[in-house]
């Protein structure tokens, strides 16, 4: 394997480096270089995101040192710089269709109960409870 000698400026000595020392000072230094760049990009976005910020502000109607903002605008804002809008709860009430079978019961009054004790809502995000199971339709399968 081949050496690169230098010599060090500040004390004099030679340095002898491999070929595979220099190739990875060579990647290193290109990881260098792409890490920097990024960096930089995120300095660049972080300084835009605080101008739009302050204008956001600056362009407000202040008085008494106060001013109104409206949640659509906070949003527009917080959209225009990359973040997530802030977000309403809701609540309401759904009405859900089921079809079952193949439950085993002692019979159709024993089959309701199963349903009623058992049956289960799920919704991601949020609560629900079951105010009201009602069985319109229940036969007996052969």
């Amino acid at each position: 394997m081949n050496t690169i000698q230098i010599l060090d400026i500040e004390s004099g000595n030679t340095i002898n480096y491999t070929e595979q020392e220099v190739s990875n000072y060579i990647r290193r230094s290109k990881e260098v270089d792409a890490v920097q760049q990024v960096s930089s990009e995120y300095r660049a976005e972080a300084v835009t995101i605080r101008h739009k910020v302050r204008d956001f502000f600056s362009e407000r109607e202040w008085t008494d040192r106060e001013t109104t903002v409206n949640l659509d605008e906070v949003n527009e804002l917080l959209n225009s710089i990359g973040s997530h809008s802030i977000q309403t709860t809701y609540s309401g009430n759904i009405t859900i269709s089921v079809s079952f079978c193949d439950l085993d019961a002692d019979d159709a009054d024993d089959a309701i109960s199963k349903i009623e004790d058992e049956i289960t809502v799920d919704l991601y995000g949020g609560s629900i409870t079951i105010d009201q199971i009602n069985v319109d339709d229940i036969e007996e399968e052969n």
